[in-house]
């Protein structure tokens, strides 16, 4: 006989349908195309499913995963088309974690190539098998440590992460995998003011708020690394 709280998790699971995810992404972000909604809400079911048994966000309401963590991703996309990235960058999400930001934002961002960090055994895994469900495009996980990476692959345009490391530590790693030109992306949970300096080395290009229901804003922290002799502003 089942356990009560598999009947619990079950019918939680249930829950979890097009139209409902569909309201719930509405309520934080205007204009998302409906086409995009059926692969977010198989990813939304896949992550609370296995987060029954692995742990992979803090929550297990699915609404309220989609209102912190999911909703970032396409504020993300809109964003990433306003800054000067090549037409087909090569982007690295570092501590892919649960594929947050990387698959909701993948869903409906697809340019360029897409890698998704994530040394843990357990969440490669489920990230291997979301993208096979989901059949994302250029999109592919390396179950690696940044120290490995510079040897694997090639200079990205991109490197972002959602809470891998304290921001200034993670320019430090993000440094050695970089391009010239490359954009590190820090989430934060505040503005960025006059009284904030980067790190030697690094310049700060700009900001941008976006809402999150029912709490603080928050905002994307964009940098470029100093060189002496290029340009750093845009």
């Amino acid at each position: 006989m089942k356990s009560e709280s598999v009947y619990t998790q079950a019918g939680e699971l249930s829950r979890i349908t097009e139209k409902g995810v569909g309201q719930e992404l509405r309520k934080g972000f205007q204009g998302l195309d409906p086409d995009r909604i059926p692969a977010l809400t198989r990813y939304v079911h896949l992550l609370m499913r296995w987060n029954q048994r692995f742990n992979l966000i803090g929550t297990r309401d699915w609404k309220k995963a989609i209102q912190t963590l999911i909703l970032d991703s396409l504020h993300l996309a809109v964003f990433l088309d306003e800054l000067p990235l090549p037409l087909e960058p090569f982007c690295l999400d570092i501590g892919a974690g649960a594929g947050l930001p990387g698959i909701p934002l993948r869903i409906v961002w697809s340019k360029g190539e897409y890698m998704l960090v994530e040394p843990n055994q357990k969440r490669s895994t489920f990230l291997t098998y979301c993208l096979g469900l989901l059949r994302l495009e250029r999109t592919r996980v390396r179950s690696v440590k940044v120290k490995e990476l510079p040897e694997m692959i090639p200079e990205a345009d991109l490197v972002l992460s959602r809470a891998f490391r304290p921001w200034e530590e993670f320019l430090d790693i993000s440094s050695s995998l970089l391009s010239r030109q490359g954009l590190t992306l820090v989430f934060a949970g505040r503005a960025w003011t006059r009284t904030d300096s980067p790190p030697h080395g690094w310049s700060f290009l700009r900001q941008k708020q976006y809402p999150v229901q029912d709490r603080e804003p928050r905002y994307f922290w964009v940098f470029r690394q100093t060189h002496p002799s290029g340009s750093d502003g845009f």
